[in-house]
Formats: structure tokens, C-alpha cells, sequence
């Protein structure tokens, strides 16, 4: 048993590693107008936003069916929309610029987002059972794996690009995916006797999904984690051009999904060393700190600053899903923690719909300039610490509500706060 968990958690991190593709978007832009030169910024931008929406719907769909196909079955599902989306996509005409727009939308954001979030949740829900004492370790391993995938991935990319035609590079990759999730898809499964991920602490009272879309304290969370995402995405998607207009090199770029990667790790421990106050304000001080030090970039032409300012907002983006599901958890209770977090995770849709869209609008408008998109990102950053507040205030509410807990209780009492699972 204790050889097969290690070997369950192994190849659900290599799986996450490689459906990470979904933050190596920014290094097939330059390749694409290069092929497609009437295709603007924005086109482009929104073949990321689709796969963040599809993302959530994914993640959504892989929920309802795993109690009926199981993982293995979801698993495979997505192998087969990867690797057809990928096959697909290296059938783009150079001459017809809409068709191939369309195609690149339909098989890159639409299949791969929505193949993509299937297999996030299917390898979250089936490994990290197997370590009920040690879901924040578990969690964090294959959150830090997903994060590391647009630089592991992103850096093959860009090698192979050197080398190869861009229709060879999307067939490639349609047959990487094929195999690694076919592979993975039997070896990771849940233990035989599956619990909820959770420390056993007996809980006195929980939330379902109803109940807890009529609390304040989830809508203001829900903004706050708008803010901080769009904050992050304005980046994420521009990585590697933003990385070339200031000398460097595009692969540098993605030195973003590296620190994405370990914000996953290092918020979870400070989330459960410090608790969810401290750990939303630091959070969000880090994103401000990274929007001020890209707007000095901008200013002094710095590169140096730039790969300060990128790392921090790598960490600050990274932070959001692990401070979301633990406070999930803290706030509503284990026991419809699925339900009530795919729910939450619905908020990255708008903040994919502003983030990259709205960069692009203002790049576009400086002729190609950043520093509209470093401001922005400070100004968000500046109005995420008010909610941060606000979260704080109406999470103190919260606990001298009863909810559904039995009369006379608070939700939260007799529960002492979960690691992150998510």
C-alpha cells in the first residue's frame, strides 16, 4: 500500500506537469502571427481565455462523471480531446487566416481547456485520498506540478520550434498527451476505501452549495479571487512577448509558471502556520509589489526588475487556488467541499475574460507597450487588500452564523481548519 501511493502520486505529477500546457500559451503566440500576421493581439488573447473558461467547465463535467466512469474513465476522455485537438489544430491553413482562427479557438481553447480541467480534477480527487494525513503535502506536490508545466513544457516547445514546423510541434504534442494520459490513466485510481481527504476532526455543521451562494462572505471572496487572477492572468498570458520587448529571451517568459508553481507550495504552509488572514494579506501585498516593481521596469527599461517583477507575480497568481480551496473548507465545511470549491472555481471565467482581453486592448493601444498593463495590474492588486478587509469582516459573521449547523452552533465550531486539497 505505501509503494503504491508513492507511485499514484509520481504519475499524477507527471500528468499534472504535462496538462500545465494550458500556462504555455504565450509561447506559441510569436509562431502564430508569424503564420497568421493579420491576426491581432486580441484574436489571439482570446484562444487563451476560452481554455481558462472551458478550464472550469472541464473541471465541472469531471466531477459529475467520475461517480460513473471513474477516473480511469475521465482520464481517457481527455487523452482522446487532447490528442484530437492537437492532430486537428496541425491541419491550419496559412491561407485562410479564419478558418484557422476558428479551428485554433475549437481545438486549443475549447478541447484542450475543457480535456485539461477534466484531468485536473480527476487526478486531485484520485491521489490525494490516498494521503488523508497528509493532504496539504499531496495537494501541494501536484498543484506545484501543474504550475511547473508552462516552463517544462513551454521550454520543449520553444526548443522545438527551432527545428521543426509549428504543425509538426501541435502533432507532437497530441501524441505526448495520448500517451502520457493513457499510461497514467491506469495507474492512478483512488484507495479501494476512499474517505473524504480531511484530518477527522468531527465537524459540527456544514454548507451545501445552496446555502453558501447566500452568505456574503462567498461573493466578496468570489471578487477577490477575480482581482488577484486577473491581476496575474494580465502577465501569464503575455509572459513571453513581454519577456522579448524588454531584450530577453521569450523562454524567460515563463519563468512566471515556475514561482506559479511554488506560490501553490509555500501559501499552503503559510496558510496553515498563519490562517487565512495573514495569508490572503500577503498574498495580495506580493501582487502589489509586482505590479509597482513592472511599472519601474517599464519606466527604467530595466530587465533586471522585470525578472523580480515576474517571479512575484507567478507567486501571487500561484497563491490564489491554495488560499480558495482551503478557505472553502474553513469557511463551509468538508463534507460538500467537491461542490462547493468547483463552484468557487467558476470565478476564474471572468477573470480570464478581463485579464487577457483587457491587456490586449491596452497594448494595442500603446502601440505594443506594457506599461498600461503593469498599471493595471497595481490598481487591481490595490483594490483586492479593501476586499481583503472585507472578506476578513464578513468571515468573522460568518462563524456566529449557524447555517446548517444544529441550533445553538456555530458552523465552524468543533472543526479546526483542513489543509488545502486543491
Amino acid at each position: 500500500m505505501t509503494n503504491r501511493k508513492w507511485a499514484v502520486l509520481a504519475a499524477g505529477t507527471v500528468l499534472m506537469l504535462v496538462l500545465g500546457l494550458i500556462y504555455a500559451w504565450s509561447i506559441f503566440r510569436a509562431p502564430l502571427s508569424a503564420v497568421f500576421p493579420d491576426w491581432s493581439p486580441t484574436q489571439l488573447s482570446l484562444t487563451f481565455t476560452l481554455s481558462m473558461i472551458f478550464f472550469c467547465i472541464g473541471g465541472f463535467v469531471s466531477g459529475k462523471l467520475t461517480p460513473v466512469i471513474r477516473h480511469r474513465g475521465v482520464l481517457l476522455i481527455a487523452a482522446l480531446l487532447l490528442t484530437v485537438g492537437f492532430l486537428a489544430l496541425s491541419a491550419y491553413n496559412a491561407g485562410n487566416g479564419g478558418t484557422s482562427l476558428l479551428l485554433l479557438y475549437g481545438c486549443y481553447g475549447l478541447l484542450g481547456g475543457l480535456a485539461i480541467g477534466m484531468g485536473y480534477n480527476a487526478v486531485l480527487s484520485a491521489v490525494v485520498p490516498w494521503f488523508s494525513h497528509r493532504v496539504g503535502f499531496a495537494s501541494g506536490v501536484l498543484l506545484m506540478g501543474f504550475g511547473l508545466g508552462g516552463m517544462a513544457l513551454g521550454s520543449v516547445v520553444s526548443a522545438l520550434l527551432g527545428v521543426w514546423d509549428l504543425k509538426w510541434v501541435f502533432r507532437f504534442l497530441g501524441g505526448l498527451m495520448l500517451v502520457v494520459l493513457v499510461a497514467a490513466a491506469f495507474v492512478i485510481r483512488p484507495p479501494v476505501r476512499a474517505t473524504v481527504a480531511s484530518t477527522g476532526a468531527e465537524v459540527s455543521g456544514d454548507f451545501r452549495t445552496g446555502a453558501m451562494l447566500k452568505t456574503p462572505a462567498f461573493w466578496l471572496f468570489a471578487v477577490w479571487m477575480i482581482f488577484i487572477s486577473s491581476a496575474g492572468l494580465l502577465i501569464i498570458n503575455s509572459a513571453a512577448g513581454i519577456s522579448v520587448a524588454f531584450g530577453g529571451l521569450a523562454v524567460m517568459g515563463l519563468i512566471v509558471s515556475v514561482f506559479n508553481g511554488l506560490g501553490r507550495v509555500v501559501f499552503g504552509a503559510l496558510f496553515d502556520r498563519l490562517g487565512r488572514v495573514v495569508t490572503m494579506a500577503v498574498s495580495t501585498g506580493v501582487m502589489l509589489l509586482a505590479g509597482v516593481t513592472l511599472i519601474l521596469a517599464a519606466w527604467t527599461g530595466s530587465l533586471a526588475l522585470l525578472f523580480v517583477g515576474l517571479p512575484l507575480v507567478g507567486i501571487g497568481y500561484g497563491s490564489s487556488p491554495t488560499i480558495t480551496s482551503a478557505t472553502v473548507t474553513e469557511f463551509y465545511g468538508p463534507t460538500h467541499y467537491g461542490s462547493n470549491l468547483a463552484t468557487a472555481n467558476f470565478a476564474l471565467i471572468p477573470a480570464a475574460l478581463l485579464g487577457p482581453l483587457i491587456a490586449s486592448r491596452l497594448q494595442e493601444a500603446s502601440g505594443g507597450a506594457y506599461t498600461s498593463t503593469f498599471v493595471l495590474l497595481t490598481i487591481l492588486a490595490a483594490a483586492a487588500f479593501g476586499l481583503w478587509w472585507a472578506v476578513t469582516v464578513a468571515g468573522r459573521a460568518l462563524r456566529r452564523r449557524p447555517a446548517e449547523a444544529p441550533a445553538g452552533q456555530s458552523p465552524l465550531s468543533g472543526r479546526r481548519r483542513e489543509p488545502p486539497v486543491s
